[in-house]
């Protein structure tokens, strides 16, 4: 073979696989600009295609759609793992609400012990607040049960 022609085969080759190269590259920037242009946005229910015919193009596409499905799934389920933990946050400040109304009327029960003559235990510390409460539900006992004398039993 002369220098000419394997210089023109050579060149005709090269330009051949340049080409295919360049068209490879161009799926694969195609296919990058379709991920990155649904997941910047947070959409992972897509799925990514190309036009290339080749097998591996193909092969690379099947294995980004996969990603991308499970990274939709862990997402969902990420929400939804969310949701349930809002939902018992919720709960629980609910019951912590209700045990803590619960405390203060065990915490101070105001007793009838004769007609007309009321009872209040205090046990525990008192302060501020604790104290305003125990006035608020005392003078309304001794309005309601019309007392006419109240015995507060400090000793507890």
């Amino acid at each position: 073979m002369s220098e000419s022609k394997l210089s023109n085969t050579l060149d005709g080759e090269t330009r051949r696989r340049l080409t295919e190269r360049d068209g490879v590259i161009k799926h694969i920037n195609d296919i990058a600009d379709q991920i990155q242009a649904e997941s910047i946005m947070g959409n992972y229910d897509f799925q990514v295609s190309t036009e290339g015919d080749e097998h591996t193009l193909q092969k690379l596409v099947m294995a980004l759609n996969f990603l991308i499905d499970v990274t939709r799934r862990a997402v969902e389920d990420e929400h939804k793992q969310r949701e349930i933990l809002a939902q018992t946050q919720a709960e629980l400040r609910t019951l912590v609400a209700e045990q803590a109304a619960a405390i203060d009327v065990l915490s101070t029960p105001i007793l009838e012990v004769w007609e007309s003559v009321l009872a209040l235990p205090v046990v525990g510390a008192l302060d501020h607040r604790r104290a305003s409460e125990i006035m608020v539900q005392l003078l309304d006992a001794i309005v309601t049960q019309k007392a006419s004398h109240v015995i507060l039993d400090l000793t507890g």
